[in-house]
């Protein structure tokens, strides 16, 4: 508080010797003669003022705060704390791992047990002239059980009449 006010003083002071400054045109001196002030005791309380503020700001400065010192107890029950998470960690790595080790394996163990027969077949000229017979049968099953009397026996009629139609052409 009392900072306060000796700073709002000193501002005061300099902004009305300053306003006399400019509207009658005179130096420093004769503004303040002319206000009642000598100008050494003005340069003395602008001078003391500056150095409270140094001052002030040097005492006030930021301190960190002092660590607080933990006694032996305190230390060695830290150091089992880190010790066993650190053991926990290890051991999550180690899960890790495994399970990585156990899926590799798997992979392995199905890709060696894929038949060999599914690699690329290579086509022979008669499937490239467009020869439907010589074309390897796909197997067909039916998406639904049939139903006596219903259209699965139209199904297979109608497989017969394409493989009569198949034959017709091609006696032709």
């Amino acid at each position: 508080m009392l900072l306060g006010l000796l700073l709002a003083y000193i501002g005061y002071v300099a902004s009305l010797v300053f306003a006399t400054q400019q509207a009658y045109h005179l130096p420093t001196g004769q503004a303040l003669a002319r206000l009642g002030m000598d100008s050494t005791s003005w340069l003395w309380q602008r001078s003391a003022v500056s150095v409270l503020l140094v001052c002030l700001s040097g005492y006030l400065r930021y301190r960190a705060p002092r660590r607080r010192v933990r006694s032996l107890d305190d230390q060695k029950q830290a150091i089992q704390e880190q010790m066993e998470l650190a053991a926990l960690k290890r051991q999550q790595r180690q899960a890790q791992a495994e399970g990585a080790i156990g899926l590799l394996r798997g992979a392995l163990e199905t890709a060696r047990a894929a038949p060999a027969h599914t690699a690329a077949r290579s086509v022979t000229h008669q499937e490239s002239e467009g020869d439907a017979d010589a074309a390897t049968p796909l197997s067909w099953q039916p998406l639904a059980p049939a139903r006596p009397g219903s259209q699965g026996d139209l199904t297979n009629q109608g497989s017969r009449n394409h493989t009569s139609v198949r034959q017709a052409s091609r006696s032709s």
